[in-house]
């Protein structure tokens, strides 16, 4: 089962320095992953070439990229 995830709880999901299988969510400011056991590598975070899951988080998150155009309130 798919798992939506909202921008605003900044986690791995829509980090930018996560690099796991993942697409912009139908609704603004959310993620969708395949299921919560999806995990990705962090590249340049302070988890570094670790595999974390998408609910995941530390504190030098970055918005994905992808989602920069899609942003309901310019964040």
């Amino acid at each position: 089962m798919a798992l939506v995830q909202a921008v605003s709880d900044k986690r791995c999901i829509s980090c930018n320095r996560w690099h796991g299988r993942r697409r912009p969510g139908v609704e603004p400011d959310t993620v969708e992953v395949a299921s919560a056991a999806v995990r990705g590598v962090c590249i340049e975070g302070p988890w570094h070439r670790s595999l974390r899951g998408v609910r995941s988080a530390c504190g030098q998150w970055l918005r994905w990229a992808a989602l920069a155009d899609r942003s309901a309130d310019g964040q």
